[in-house]
């Protein structure tokens, strides 16, 4: 069965680009942060992630991203990367039992609650054969196929060297940087294939593409794949 649907991407996309991601058969690391440019226990949890853009296994076996919320602003400052769906997403985690409680800086790794990063524990993952994700950017298109069995296909476009001068709220007078910081984000129903079209927009620095798999909703993590873009 296939899906069409608009995804709207902030880059512009020209007439023979193609490009191709594939996960390998063997589960990947998805790691999400949700944080907040409103939270002042939240910037050295940005600064950890920023890290990871000198990691030899970005975009082959780690795929990291920072999700924006937005139940801080009401303390002083408005995050202008901040999001409602991001937020009821951190909480969607809480509901289905894959986190205790919502919080940031707060850490999912494969879409379960992750805590290492508070004790400076590195991650612990066992190799476990999922099945290849594949993704096919054709201009402004993505086809879009995985070797196994899932419901849900997810889509973040993110965003790399922003800088946020915070003159309120508990970062105030701070010049915050952000990178992997998730710019557009959707889900839609999938089942082994679909074709999902680009909405072409400007360009405005670095991006990249993140596509995950899930199976029973949001609650079991299978695979991910992406890349920068082109």
């Amino acid at each position: 069965m296939k899906y069409i649907a608009s995804f709207l991407f902030l880059l512009s996309l020209s007439w023979g680009v193609s490009q191709t991601f594939k996960s390998g058969v063997y589960q990947n690391l998805l790691i999400e942060l949700y944080s907040s440019q409103g939270c002042s226990s939240c910037p050295p949890a940005d600064q950890w992630m920023s890290e990871f853009k000198n990691n030899k296994e970005l975009f082959s076996k780690l795929f990291p991203l920072a999700f924006h919320v937005d139940y801080w602003d009401y303390i002083g400052w408005k995050d202008s990367f901040g999001r409602k769906k991001y937020s009821q997403r951190q909480r969607n985690y809480a509901y289905i039992g894959n986190a205790r409680q919502v919080y940031t800086p707060g850490f999912f790794m494969n879409t379960k609650e992750w805590r290492g990063w508070f004790s400076g524990k590195s991650f612990d993952v066992i190799p476990t054969k999922v099945g290849n994700l594949e993704v096919l950017r054709q201009d402004n298109q993505l086809i879009i196929s995985y070797a196994g069995r899932a419901d849900r296909v997810h889509m973040a476009l993110l965003g790399f060297n922003q800088k946020s001068v915070i003159t309120r709220g508990e970062n105030r007078s701070r010049t915050l940087n952000h990178d992997f910081i998730v710019l557009n984000y959707q889900t839609e129903a999938f089942n082994h294939k679909g074709t999902f079209q680009l909405n072409s927009l400007k360009k405005e620095d670095r991006l990249a593409l993140v596509v995950w798999v899930t199976v029973n909703g949001e609650q079991d993590f299978l695979q991910v794949t992406g890349g920068y873009l082109d």
